[in-house]
Order: C-alpha cells, then sequence, then structure tokens
C-alpha cells in the first residue's frame, strides 16, 4: 500500500543495526516475497521468524561464527518491520540474524551490520585530559573565586 508516496518494500532482503545508546539497539528489516515463501518451503508451514541477537565482543565471529552468547526475539511472519532491542551491556559488540527455527536447527535468513553499544563512563583519559587543559585555560585569570574554575 503506498502511504503518501512511500512504497509498503523496497524488494529487498535487509537487516540493518543500529545501537542507540550503552543498553538499547535498534533493528529494522524487510523479508521479499520470494524469500518468504522458500521459508515457509523450508518449514512447511507457516513460517515464524526469530531475530537472534549475538554478543561477538572479542570473538571471530564472521572467520570462525565464535560468540559469546545470543538471545532470541519472536517476530512472527511479519516481513517488514522493527523492533527496539534491549542489549543491557554497553561497550559490547552485537551482530543479528533473522531466521527460521526448525527441528534440525536454526536457518539464517539475513545477517545485520555489526555494531557496538558505547561505554556508560566517561573515559579516564578524557577526563584527565579536560581537566589539564581546563587549569591552564584559567591558570592566568585573574578572576578570584573560591572554586577551581569560574562560571
Amino acid at each position: 500500500e503506498d502511504l503518501d508516496g512511500l512504497p509498503e518494500g523496497y524488494n529487498e532482503d535487509k537487516l540493518v543495526f543500529m545501537v542507540r545508546d550503552p543498553f538499547w539497539g535498534y533493528a529494522y528489516w524487510e523479508i521479499k516475497k520470494e524469500t518468504y515463501e522458500n521459508a515457509c518451503l523450508l518449514c512447511e508451514k507457516e513460517v515464524s521468524f526469530t531475530m537472534r541477537v549475538y554478543n561477538i565482543t572479542y570473538r571471530d565471529y564472521i572467520g570462525k561464527g565464535e560468540y559469546n552468547y545470543f538471545f532470541d526475539i519472536e517476530i512472527g511472519n511479519r516481513r517488514i518491520g522493527s523492533w527496539y532491542i534491549d542489549l543491557g551491556k554497553p561497550d559490547n559488540v552485537f551482530i543479528l540474524e533473522i531466521g527460521v527455527k526448525t527441528d534440525n536447527g536454526f536457518y539464517t535468513i539475513l545477517r545485520s551490520n555489526i555494531d557496538k553499544t558505547p561505554r556508560n563512563s566517561f573515559s579516564d583519559f578524557a577526563n584527565e585530559y579536560a581537566k589539564e587543559i581546563g587549569e591552564r585555560l584559567y591558570k592566568d585569570i585573574s578572576l578570584k573565586t573560591d572554586t577551581p574554575y569560574p562560571i
């Protein structure tokens, strides 16, 4: 359906992952009708997709498929959609897959880009550097005050 000139989809298989903050991520996806139909054949029934979230911090996921842990989010039969993901781990690296679970295992249909959550604290280096710069800037100011830096 065309809403204000925007198509429902772009007829491409795509999964995009973005980090929102140290604890949350966001994913959006589109699964082509043809890919959906092939997944239905694999499952021999109406397909229900699963988004699998892998923590790959300090692991060789691309080369060896290594990961620390994963968790699943059931997204049903939605070919096009988006989801906020509670990652819960600052300063960690994640990758997502959408696939189907069968009796024989998990079959990946889409794989996302890799993204890293930022730290949830200031860098010690940055704090010391900022303090040093601040002291240099205000060293020669003749304004006398009880606070370390004049406001």
